[in-house]
Order: C-alpha cells, then structure tokens, then sequence
C-alpha cells in the first residue's frame, strides 16, 4: 500500500501547503487531513476479510444504523455525488443515510475473478467521472465540485470484498489548497471523523479479531500483552522455519525465549520494543531473516552518506548547508564522546542481522547515525586537513537530490551505453520485475555490434532469479543448472519418536532412529534438486564477457553468478557480494511491524556454499578513499582495460 499513499500524494498535491487568511489565522492543510482515514483502508485491503453470513451482516446493519446510515438496496456503487449501477456487481449491501448524502456500498464475493471484473469496472466509472486515476488497491478521495457540493470518499477492495464509503459535504471545494472558514472547517473535520469511525466499524466486522494486532495504530503504545504475542510469534516463527536449524541448536533457541520474556514485559515504546525485536533477530546471522519498525515508528538519519574505507568511517557526500561543518573527506572517530568502533560494536552491530562480516560491518556503517526523527547525535571527527572537530547533527534526512554537494542520481532499472573501443556496458540494477528482461532485450542490436560487454551488477540486490536466467539465455545454447537448495521438514510423530534418541550418536542408530532423531532436533532436511534451464533464444551473443560484482549484488543476482559459473564464459571483477540467498516467509507484527525469516538454503550444484561467505570475483578490486571521494570508477576502469587486452 506505500505505493498507492504515493500515487495520492502525486495526484491530490495541488498547492495543498499550510496558508494564511487575511486574520494571519493558520489553516490545516486539507490533503494532510484526507490522509488520516488511509491506515485503516490500508488495513482491511491487505488484511483476510470474511466473507458474511445472513447473521454477521444483520450485525452489521445493526451497529450501522445506530451510526445514522439505514439499509436501502434501491443503488448501488457511488462515484462523487452520484450513484452508478454496475452490471457486474454482487450486492450484498447498500446503506444511506436519511437525507442521502452518506453512504456505504459493500460487494462481497469468494471468487477472485469475479470480484476482480467487478474491480475493473468500478475503477473504470471511478475514472471517467472522478478524474482521480485508479490504483490495484483502493482510492482515497476528496471529489472537488464545481455545481454541486464536495465529497469525501473511499473505494477499496480486499481479497473478497470491495467497499465504497463517502459522505456528502454542505458546501463546495474547488481545490485542495482551497481556505476554508471556521465553521466549514469543523464541518469538515466532523466528516472526516465519521468517514474514520465507519472505516473502523467495517474492519472489526471484516477482519479477524487477531489480526487487528497487526494494525498500524497511531500514537498508541502497545500493550505487555501485544508485546509478548508479536516475541512470542516471531520466535516459534523461526522455531519452526528458519532453514539454519543448527544455528538455533547453537544458540540455545529456547533460553533466548526466556532471556527476552522479561525485558520485553517491562515498559517501553515501540521504538524500543522493535530495537529489542531486531537485536533478538540479528543473532541469527542472516541477511534474508529480518525485522522492519513499523511505518508510524519514525526514524531518520542526518542528511550525511557514510562508507566504510580502509578501515575508517568516511563521509562521502552531505548537504551544502553543513559542507561547511562536516567536510567531505572527513573521518568520523567517535560517537557521543565513544570511540567510532566501540560504538558500532555495542550499539549498531548487535541490531543489525548480517550472513557475512564484510557486510556486518558496511552496514553498520551506513546505519551509523539512525536514530529516532528530529533527535541529535554528537559526533567528533578529522577533517581532509587533519583537524579534530566537533558537531551535532539532527537526523533530519533531506530527501532531495539537488542540495547534495555532489548530485545524486536514482539509479534506473537498466542503464545502457558504448564505452570506449565499442565495449558495451549494461547494468542490471534489479531482478524485481520483467521490465528487467525487456530493458535487455531493446539493446540485443546494438551489444551484438559490440567488440565485448559489461554488465554490472554491483547494484542490483536480487528479487526474482527467473528474469536473471531469462537474460543469461541470451549467452549460451548449453544448459545450465540453477543452485541446489533444502527447506527444512517436520514431522511431529518422528519428533516423538526421536525422544529418546537425542543425545546418541548418528553412528549407532539405525535409519528410521537417525530419521526420529533428526526431526526431534529439527535438522530434517528436504533436498530440493536443481532446475535446468534450457536457452531457447534466436539471438546468440558471443563475445568477451565481464560481470562486475560487489558488496550489493545480492540474492537472486548471486543465483545469476551461480549459473554463469558453469558456462566460464564470462570474468567477474569487483569485490565479495552480499553472500545471501534463500525465501524468506514474511510475517505481520504487532503496531504495523513486519518480520522476514529465511526458509531455504541455496549453494552451488556441486556442493559450494556461498551463503555467508559472498561469492568472489576472479578479480579483486578494491575502492580506497581516493578513489570514492575523486569519484574514479576503478572497477569499471579494470573492467576496460581486462577487455582491452582480449
């Protein structure tokens, strides 16, 4: 759903900021407000709904008409101010209220086709006759009148439902940075809360009552008991789940459980609760098993890029309004008057869940400053000229890119250009979308002119290894194999049975007493067998071929090193790669949280493991501090002069 609150960003700012009247009286800001009724929208949209029986929805009649709004199956979906039939709609529920001018309108249906026809024309009447563009989820709206009043509206959807939700208003607003007077401000206000308090009536009659833990709840602290359940869940999540059972065994899986019980059961905020969650977390040592705060938990960083460099923390870019205070080229030595290393060994590295030291320690570095939003971090550091200073700096992070000293460009999908000699060079920034293939293939002419390729993927941080094998397709006519993996099994009959044969050794246990054993320990494994894949494209690419790798190429880009391995058709060049892999299993948390626990180990076909190592380049090269603050691309340049020579 962040994709859906940015899409209304962009469509409803329309010079929505905070004005004055003539009195100097400072107005709210109209968007700001819209946006409070979208977390429980949100909600029920990614949450399961039930489908109603006859005695549900007379409940629900029943607490709505106490709320003003009466049964009444005369219309159907509303678009503004008017009513729309659908044709395809299942219609289980109309409700207005007296005068006509609030409304719910409920569809429900169990099969997803059906209810995704009925979806699409209702995004299609949306669309002719709001001007607000549909989203997959759900619209959240203000319909800006010109004859007739205003409305305030919601159309959403979940797996089997589709919602429509308004309330007229008594006057009209013509655009959203419109100045309204005191008394149509509270007007408007009063609507705005009762939209909200019927979107929190259809949630407790849609959703479970245990998934309204999971619910993003603003400015409310969450209860002991909440707590313990988002630990508790977490924790047999894992239990269960997490492929690297041994490291559970290692770890004492159980005292953990213990050991946390009570500093989770003392007060604290959210923020604090999610910190404990995640130190409990990174114990696991794994980069695809994680916790995320909450999207209401806001937490910032100073507007200062850090990297790690020859063993120092080094700033590498910052705003132009504290260039002056924190030069670039700076080397940060301590934190809150702490040494820069000891900080990041008690205070950062014990939060942050890692499968290798080499990343441990970049990303500890990046997260060096993170700290709740607005707050102060006390910094010393030495600057290019060798002088010791001091600063404070407010985690405030400016997210444009034009007031960065040096410019910051957002790296797109696929980026494509003729070096040098006629090398061609791509970078594969991602392997989300199969946008990635076809960005690929609107090269195909001009690489297969080309004297040899590069293609980087020091930035691309995975997603689905399908589109990497797709494109690897184009390089060979051999087939290749893709990593071989295991997920753990259980089976609680063997677990019983495995009892007594705990503690013997695997040697003098027969197959069926090995077998008990291992699921009462949880080490069972299921050996999954690689895949092949088999090139079928007409265009056949052969020419010298350099992969660049580093410290960013990760996950199903790390599964695209594996299949390339096999081929030798191609040189890496760069540094280690993230050296994690696998499906993570994500779960919701109590407040909003959410949590990732990896399900599958991958490794070479032949056995190799990768996966809390990296997989390295057949050339090293390392960035040092000149190179990063001259902005010199020495990968890339012995990428060039490799290819030079072939």
């Amino acid at each position: 759903m962040n994709k859906l609150l940015m899409t209304l960003l962009f469509l409803l700012t329309l010079g929505c900021a905070t004005k004055k009247d003539n009195s100097n009286k400072e107005e709210f800001s109209l968007f700001t407000t819209l946006k409070d009724p979208f977390e429980t929208m949100a909600f029920i949209s990614a949450s399961d709904t039930y489908l109603l029986n006859e005695s549900q929805k007379n409940a629900l009649i029943d607490t709505l008409k106490a709320d003003n709004l009466y049964h009444d199956g005369k219309d159907s979906f509303r678009v503004g101010n008017n009513f729309k039939h659908c044709q395809q709609m299942s219609e289980i529920l109309t409700l207005k209220s007296k005068d006509g001018k609030e409304w719910l309108f409920l569809s429900q249906i169990s099969n997803p086709d059906k209810l995704n026809v009925q979806w699409e024309e209702i995004k299609n009447l949306i669309d002719i006759y709001s001007g607000i563009s549909n989203l997959n989820k759900g619209i959240l709206y203000m319909k800006l009148e010109a004859k007739t009043n205003s409305s305030l509206n919601a159309t959403f959807r979940s797996e089997n439902s589709i919602i429509n939700l308004g309330i007229e208003l008594p006057f009209k607003i013509y655009s959203m940075d419109s100045l309204l007077s005191n008394h149509q401000e509270v007007i408007y206000q009063n609507s705005l809360d009762k939209l909200i308090h019927r979107l929190e009536i259809l949630q407790n009659a849609l959703v479970s009552y245990d998934q309204l833990v999971y619910k993003l709840r603003k400015n409310q602290t969450l209860t002991a008991d909440e707590r313990l359940f988002g630990l508790i869940q977490f924790w047999t999540e894992v239990k269960y789940n997490f492929v690297f059972s041994e490291r559970l065994n290692s770890l004492n899986w159980n005292k953990l459980l213990q050991e946390y019980l009570p500093k989770i059961k003392s007060d604290q905020s959210n923020y604090e609760y999610y910190k404990l969650l995640q130190k409990l977390c990174a114990t696991l040592k794994d980069g695809h098993t994680n916790v995320y705060f909450p999207r209401n938990i806001d937490i910032k960083e100073p507007s200062v890029n850090l990297q790690y460099l020859d063993g120092k923390v080094i700033v590498t870019n910052i705003v132009t309004n504290l260039q002056s205070t924190l030069p670039i080229g700076s080397e940060i030595i301590s934190i809150e008057g702490t040494n820069v290393n000891n900080y990041l060994e008690n205070q950062i590295i014990p939060f942050i869940s890692s499968s290798t030291d080499h990343i441990l320690k970049e990303q500890s570095v990046r997260e060096l400053l993170i700290g709740p939003a607005n707050s102060e971090v006390k910094i010393t550091f030495v600057t290019p000229d060798s002088i010791t200073k001091e600063t404070t700096l407010k985690r405030n992070f400016h997210q444009g890119s034009s007031a960065w000293v040096k410019s910051k460009s957002n790296h797109s999908i696929c980026e494509f250009k003729i070096l040098s000699n006629n090398i061609a060079y791509i970078s594969l920034n991602s392997f989300n979308s199969i946008d990635i293939v076809e960005s690929f293939e609107t090269f195909l002419d001009t690489i297969s002119k080309s004297k040899s390729l590069i293609i980087d993927l020091r930035n691309n941080g995975g997603g689905n290894s399908t589109y990497g094998y797709e494109i690897l397709k184009y390089f060979t006519r051999k087939p290749f194999l893709t990593s071989t993996w295991s997920t753990r099994e259980h089976k609680p009959a063997f677990k019983a049975w495995g009892v007594p044969y705990k503690y013997r050794e695997n040697n003098d246990l027969n197959k069926f007493e090995l077998l008990a054993k291992q699921n009462c320990l949880g080490t069972n494994m299921y050996l999954g067998t690689p895949d092949t894949i088999i090139p079928n494209k007409k265009r056949l690419l052969e020419k010298p071929l350099v992969v660049l790798i580093g410290s960013n190429t990760a996950s199903a880009a790390e599964d695209f090193l594996i299949a390339l391995d096999q081929l030798k058709i191609a040189t890496t060049i760069g540094s280690v790669t993230y050296g994690s892999t696998g499906q993570p299993l994500m779960i919701k948390l109590p407040g909003g949280g959410s949590a990732r626990i990896c399900t599958k180990k991958d490794s070479y076909p032949d056995g190799r493991e990768f996966v809390g190592f990296g997989i390295k380049p057949d050339i090293e090269i390392k960035e040092t501090i000149e190179s990063v603050l001259m902005d010199q691309d020495i990968v890339l340049d012995a990428a060039l002069n490799y290819l030079k020579k072939k």
